[in-house]
């Protein structure tokens, strides 16, 4: 894939520097879950620490570029509609237990400040 077929526009929190860095990964994605890439490799080919990779695909993903990933598997293109939507379950379900515990949290903090405000 190129930024040609896929396209990217440019977040207004990313300076151009920051898209030049994150389309660098592009060539380093693969496609298909089978072939796909960890953090760890990414940042020993590319020269940028696990943190800053992990930003770039995230900018990656937010300007449009399918990028998909489950639970230690790594980086990668999805080679099919069934490894995207496996990504995209994988993600709902993070996002489930994330709104499970703010609701748990807000009944906590119900509790323990009842009466008090």
């Amino acid at each position: 894939m190129t930024t040609t077929e896929v396209g990217t526009r440019e977040d207004a929190s990313a300076g151009k520097a920051d898209l030049q860095a994150a389309e660098e990964l592009l060539d380093l994605i693969r496609v298909g879950e089978a072939n796909a890439v960890g953090v760890a490799d990414l940042s020993r080919d590319s020269g940028y620490s696990q943190r800053r990779v992990k930003a770039l695909i995230r900018l990656l993903r937010h300007n449009g570029w399918p990028i998909c990933s489950t639970s230690g598997n790594g980086y990668f293109f999805p080679a099919s509609r069934q490894e995207a939507e496996h990504t995209k379950a994988y993600f709902a379900k993070i996002i489930e237990s994330h709104e499970q515990t703010l609701r748990a949290i807000q009944r906590g903090l119900s509790t323990l400040f009842a009466g008090i405000e």
